[in-house]
């Protein structure tokens, strides 16, 4: 049994690291479960965390969803003002009116100048997305870098992963003023997804309120995915 490698569930322990169940019988890991050497007292990373797939995942549809929405207000600008420009053009050509003409161009310029403000703030939002997403790499390669599970390192890296667990706890309970004060004392606002649950509660709490504005100004936001998961009809949420 010196070397034998055994696959057991993986629970949380109070300062947030790992321990195994002893009471558990020794069966081929499965995803979810961690495998450790106990010679070594190393982790064999084989499978990841299912704490820790949101943590990745949810950056990675914000940063979709950014660029989608970019690639969509460019084509229906990029449509529209070609459009116009073209009839503009033609409307000059057959002697129209100058000062009509101009006024059609200011109007073309102001899209433009909005669309490009609108650039700037999805530009803007998606450095902050990278930027989360580097946190959270390198939050969960620390891990990896860890040679012993008796590494002072661990301990701290357990205490990090316990605070966001927390954090995550009280954003699903619907603490989110709790779970924002704890995220800034503890350094972690970048491991968390605060702003994302704060928003879910505040279109619930508007729908207890009998008010659907929030619901569906959200699906419309998101109706490509609602397609996809074919969720089409919001006559359920009017009536």
């Amino acid at each position: 049994m010196s070397s034998e490698v055994l696959s057991r569930p993986f629970l949380a322990s109070t300062n947030g690291g790992a321990y195994y169940d002893e009471t558990q019988r020794r069966e081929p890991p499965t995803p979810g479960t961690i495998t450790y050497t106990l010679t070594s007292g190393r982790y064999n990373h084989t499978y990841p965390h299912i704490q820790d797939q949101p943590l990745l995942r949810l950056p990675h549809e914000l940063l979709r969803k950014n660029f989608k929405t970019v690639q969509k207000d460019v084509e229906v600008e990029q449509k529209d003002i070609l459009s116009a420009l073209k009839a503009t053009a033609n409307a000059s050509l057959a002697g129209g009116d100058t000062k009509t003409s101009a006024k059609v161009l200011d109007k073309m310029i102001e899209r433009m100048q909005s669309l490009k403000r609108k650039m700037e703030d999805l530009h803007e939002e998606e450095k902050v997305l990278h930027q989360n997403s580097r946190k959270r790499i390198q939050h969960l390669q620390d891990l990896y870098e860890i040679p012993s599970l008796a590494d002072v390192k661990y301990d701290e890296w357990s205490k990090i992963r316990l605070n966001r667990l927390l954090v995550d706890y009280l954003l699903r309970s619907g603490y989110g003023e709790s779970a924002r004060a704890l995220a800034r004392e503890k350094g972690i606002e970048e491991l968390v997804d605060l702003d994302i649950f704060v928003q879910c509660h505040k279109i619930e709490e508007s729908l207890r309120n009998r008010d659907t504005y929030e619901c569906l100004k959200w699906y419309s936001e998101h109706k490509p995915m609602m397609k996809k998961m074919h969720v089409g009809n919001t006559q359920a949420v009017k009536s």
